[in-house]
């Protein structure tokens, strides 16, 4: 089992950076790659069935979107029919896979561990929390 989860996770990880080489940056290249691994360590890994190029897809969707990615002001930018025709994806199927990653994972909008420094500088109000730690945004 473990040698079918680690090709899995290797193919996967190469289709992300693939991508993120050409057309995003090292830091959310970082990104993706650290929510594979997590996603690897999951009791049920969710990635062992299923296409890999939807996965890879999806988490490159989870990762633009949770950065503002979609803004083409902003650089570096993608959209999500760019991270679709590269991938060689339907935009529909990997949205749905993407939110289904943000529950599994219990990740939110601006998430600190899967938000760039930028993001996270940018929206730093946000991160504005009452005595018992809990989130008020």
């Amino acid at each position: 089992m473990k040698e079918k989860i680690e090709a899995k996770r290797a193919d996967i990880m190469s289709r992300v950076a693939s991508f993120c080489d050409e057309v995003l940056n090292e830091e959310i290249k970082l990104l993706c790659l650290k929510l594979i691994d997590k996603m690897a360590r999951k009791h049920n890994v969710p990635f062992l069935t299923g296409n890999p190029r939807i996965w890879a897809a999806a988490i490159v969707h989870m990762i633009a979107r949770n950065n503002f990615l979609f803004d083409r002001k902003k650089s570096p930018s993608t959209s999500a029919a760019d991270i679709c025709f590269y991938f060689d994806t339907n935009t529909s199927t990997v949205s749905q896979k993407a939110t289904a990653i943000e529950k599994l994972m219990k990740i939110r909008m601006i998430d600190p561990e899967f938000s760039t420094k930028r993001t996270l500088e940018s929206f730093a109000f946000i991160r504005v929390f009452d005595a018992n730690g809990f989130r008020l945004f």
